[in-house]
């Protein structure tokens, strides 16, 4: 190929990379060439083993000084291989299946066209960029040779007289093509390859336990193989060299990768044992038979939480779980529909947002643990609390309580103790993660309440939607959720769904939620009551007005006198259509006029009914600071059937 082209400029490089029809690249680092006098030429030889067909030529330029640069392709169509367009039917044949080749060829004359395989010493490789290759044709004598008849149907196609079949799964064959013309020239292309489809290998690579609706046994299964395979697994229990069937279940693997596969059951306790069997019958013919089987133990971790029964270990009658140093206990009509129950004691380390909160270790044990209880097919509550003990041979500590971890707040929450000689125990709906923790916060959490983003006063207006803002704070957490925070508008409770509160939290020290009521016209009071994460107290109740009359409430600006800039107060009793603050000086002269576009609040929009705090920075219309002096102002307030107006003095002093 010869490239050749002007640039913009004197001197600079040219970086070329030819691709082939399979978009592999071609050379393994690009073609440089020098651009002098503002042109280049570059001259590209083709290899040998390059595939035909459509393609292109990427290049890229710059400068001398690296000031300017380009990129660009050129698409190329490559001819003049000789043979083409490739063909196996079927693509992958089986062994012992008969399959035909076709070529095309752009050669003219042709009296006889041989295909020649090679059954044996083909095999792949990768080169220095990672790309594959085929290398093949090495032993003459593993080289056959078929005849090949032109096809009337297509225009320079041939192919093989007869069909032909390989009797070995996964062979890589390497086959080129020889055409013999009237003089006995013969031209030879390049290599071509195909692989008889491998026979499939089935082996089980490990199990787990774990389950949503009921216990399993999952068995991880690979399928060494091209095809998606249906296969049955037999899990057996052993017991002193005895088998025992656990499940059966039939199964769809995928190709080339594993596929986990559940068989559901009833695991039993401790340790147990178990034995997998993958296609017993031997219905799928496989290149290795020897790794169908596979035998491993477990520490039983997972058992049935049945409606009617409650939690089990052998599915009969209703068991509490013992876990090392932990009980667990859930008695019948606690769910709906069963689950899963799964128990099993996890390494945890002290919260940093929890500085009065102290892990305590289990007796020997120099880590500190937690035991967690998951029930994978419950998505809120139990609708009876479930039993929790943690034994402890030690003197047991009346400021030591059972916490649950809450992955939203991200805190450790306490759960009502109860104190045994020898042990801890609790009873919550809310299953999770559980430890002992020394608390010694006794402080009540910050409680603020906060209206469109400003103070709540007792007593104020709002509008008739207000935008309540619920905000608490707490060194050791909030109980930020529907057992730790309880709202009542008018005596009645709010439901914590109706609370807007952020998807997610760096912790739970901090947290504000937010709702929209739509309130009649009237008295109201609203109380919050919220917990932190030791379970200390706060409330604060604050009585409303949604008026029906429009009315202007002026609290003045602050300060006054004022030096840079002052805060106007005001309050409206309902959304007004508009509102604006005037300022004039003390002869009467208009110099500056405050509106919502213009300004810069604190909190809702101007002409929100209830409480504002409007910011002036002292400027006037042209932008210059006023002079020391007394000034008046008049908040204007408008709606569709109502002007109200109030007026006030403020005074600028250096």
């Amino acid at each position: 190929i010869q490239l050749s082209g002007t640039f913009p400029f004197e001197d600079g490089e040219l970086y070329t990379q030819l691709y082939d029809s399979a978009t592999y690249r071609v050379f393994s680092e690009p073609l440089m060439s020098s651009i002098e006098n503002g042109s280049v030429q570059q001259s590209i030889t083709l290899p040998l083993t390059i595939n035909p067909g459509n393609t292109f030529l990427n290049y890229y330029f710059r400068d001398s000084e690296a000031g300017t640069d380009g990129n660009g392709v050129t698409l190329i169509s490559i001819k003049g291989l000789n043979f083409y367009n490739f063909s196996v039917q079927p693509e992958q044949p089986d062994k012992g299946e008969n399959f035909t080749i076709s070529v095309r060829t752009e050669l003219t004359n042709i009296d006889t066209m041989i295909c020649e395989m090679d059954t044996s010493s083909a095999y792949e490789y990768l080169d220095e960029n990672g790309i594959e290759h085929i290398n093949s044709f090495n032993n003459p004598s593993s080289i056959i040779r078929f005849k090949m008849t032109i096809d009337d149907q297509q225009s320079n196609q041939w192919y093989l007289d007869n069909p032909v079949k390989i009797g070995t799964a996964g062979k890589l064959i390497g086959v080129r093509f020889v055409a013999v013309d009237a003089a006995r020239n013969q031209t030879t292309g390049s290599n071509f390859s195909f692989r008889i489809k491998r026979d499939p290998d089935l082996s089980v690579r490990g199990i787990s336990q774990g389950g949503t609706a009921f216990p399993q046994i999952t068995v991880s299964v690979n399928n060494a193989s091209d095809d998606t395979l249906n296969t049955k697994i037999d899990v057996y229990s052993l017991h002193d060299q005895t088998e025992t069937l656990f499940n059966s279940r039939q199964f769809k693997v995928s190709p080339n990768r594993l596929t986990e596969c559940p068989v559901p059951g009833i695991l039993g306790t401790g340790q147990q044992t178990f034995k997998v069997v993958v296609d017993p019958d031997n219905t799928i013919r496989e290149s290795n038979e020897n790794n169908n089987t596979f035998t491993d133990s477990l520490i039983v971790n997972t058992y049935p939480l049945i409606s009617s029964l409650g939690s089990s270990t052998n599915g009969v009658q209703n068991d509490s779980i013992k876990i090392d140093d932990y009980t667990v206990f859930i008695a019948s009509g606690s769910i709906a529909d069963s689950s899963a129950l799964i128990v099993q004691t996890k390494e945890i380390s002290p919260n940093p947002n929890q500085p009065q909160f102290s892990l305590i270790s289990q007796p020997g044990n120099s880590q500190y643990q937690s035991i967690e209880v998951a029930l994978p097919n419950l998505s809120d509550s139990l609708q009876k609390p479930l039993f929790l003990e943690f034994k402890d041979q030690d003197t047991v500590y009346q400021d030591v309580s059972i916490a649950r971890w809450d992955n939203y707040l991200k805190i450790w929450i306490l759960s009502p103790t109860t104190y045994q000689p020898h042990s801890y125990s609790t009873h919550t709906a809310y299953p999770g993660q559980f430890t002992l923790v020394r608390c010694q916060d006794t402080e009540p959490p910050h409680l603020e309440l906060s209206l469109d983003g400003q103070q709540f006063f007792q007593n104020s207006y709002v509008s008739r939607k207000p935008n309540i803002s619920i905000i608490t704070e707490d060194k050791n957490g909030v109980n930020f959720n529907k057992s730790g925070l309880r709202v009542f508008l008018d005596g009645n409770p709010v439901n914590f769904d109706e609370l807007n509160i952020p998807d997610t939290l760096a912790n739970g020290n901090y947290i504000s939620a937010q709702f929209r009521p739509e309130m009649e016209y009237g008295e109201h009071d609203i109380e919050v009551i919220v917990k932190d994460a030791a379970g200390n107290c706060s409330s604060n109740q604050i009585s409303f007005t949604v008026s029906d009359e429009l009315k202007l409430i002026d609290y003045g600006n602050y300060p006054n006198p004022f030096k840079d800039r002052t805060v106007f107060i005001y309050e409206l009793t309902q959304r007004v259509d508009d509102f604006k603050i005037k300022i004039y000086t003390s002869s009467g002269r208009l110099i500056k006029i405050l509106e919502e576009s213009s300004v810069f609040s604190t909190g809702l929009d101007m002409t929100e009914g209830g409480y504002h705090e409007i910011l002036w920075n002292g400027l006037d219309e042209d932008g210059n600071f006023i002079a020391n002096g007394v000034y008046f102002y008049k908040m204007i307030a408008k709606s569709d059937s109502k002007t109200v107006s109030k007026i006030g003095k403020l005074a600028k002093a250096r």
